[in-house]
C-alpha cells in the first residue's frame, strides 16, 4: 500500500507538471510573454524534489539547506531543472553511490549575494572536454534513452533568470553540479 501511495503521489505530480507545461505553452502563443517570474523558497522546493525521489530510491540525501534562501525564478521549471540534475546524478552512480543536495548562500561579485543548489554525486565523473565540448550540446546524449536535451535545457532556463549552471567534474571523482541564482 504505501509504494502504491508513492506511486500515485508521483503520477499526481507528474500529470500536474504536464498541465502547468501546457498552461504556459498557450500562455506563450497567447502573446504574454511567458511565464512569470516570482519569489519562490528553495528549502520547501529541495525538500518536496527529497520527497519523491528520495522516498523511492534511498540513495539520495540531503545536507545543510539553509531555509532563508529565495530566488526569483518559475516553480515548475525550477523544480524540473533540480529534478533533472538530481537524475542525472543518481544515474552516474552505481548501487552503493551517494547523492547530496545541499542549499547554501555565498557574496557575490559587486555587491550582494548568491545563491546555490549544490548537488553531488560520487559517481564516475566526466573529463572536462566532455563538459566542454558536449555536455551541453542539444542532442548528444550518453544515455541510450535520452535525447539529449536535459542539461540544455537546465543551463538555458538557469541562464534565464539571471544565474549559472556551473559543473564540476572529474573521472573517477563525481561530479558537483550548482545552480547559482542572485
Amino acid at each position: 500500500p504505501g509504494f502504491q501511495e508513492d506511486v500515485l503521489s508521483t503520477v499526481a505530480d507528474s500529470v500536474e507538471k504536464m498541465r502547468t507545461m501546457l498552461l504556459r505553452l498557450r500562455d506563450t502563443q497567447d502573446g504574454d510573454g511567458g511565464p512569470k517570474l516570482r519569489l519562490i523558497a528553495l528549502g520547501p522546493l529541495v525538500n518536496d524534489l527529497f520527497q519523491r525521489k528520495g522516498a523511492l530510491i534511498g540513495r539520495l540525501a540531503v545536507g545543510d539547506l539553509d531555509d532563508t534562501l529565495h530566488v526569483m525564478a518559475e516553480a515548475t521549471t525550477l523544480s524540473a531543472v533540480l529534478e533533472n540534475l538530481v537524475q542525472n546524478a543518481l544515474d552516474a552512480v552505481d548501487d552503493s553511490g551517494q547523492v547530496s543536495v545541499s542549499l547554501s548562500r555565498r557574496p557575490k561579485d559587486g555587491g550582494g549575494e548568491e545563491a546555490v543548489v549544490s548537488i553531488i554525486d560520487n559517481g564516475s565523473g566526466m573529463t572536462q572536454q566532455f563538459v566542454d565540448d558536449h555536455l551541453f550540446q542539444p542532442f548528444v546524449s550518453t544515455k541510450e534513452t535520452g535525447f539529449g536535451l536535459g542539461m540544455y535545457q537546465c543551463r538555458e532556463w538557469v541562464e534565464r533568470w539571471q544565474g549559472r549552471l556551473e559543473l564540476q567534474s572529474a573521472p573517477g571523482e563525481g561530479t558537483i553540479a550548482q545552480v547559482v541564482l542572485p
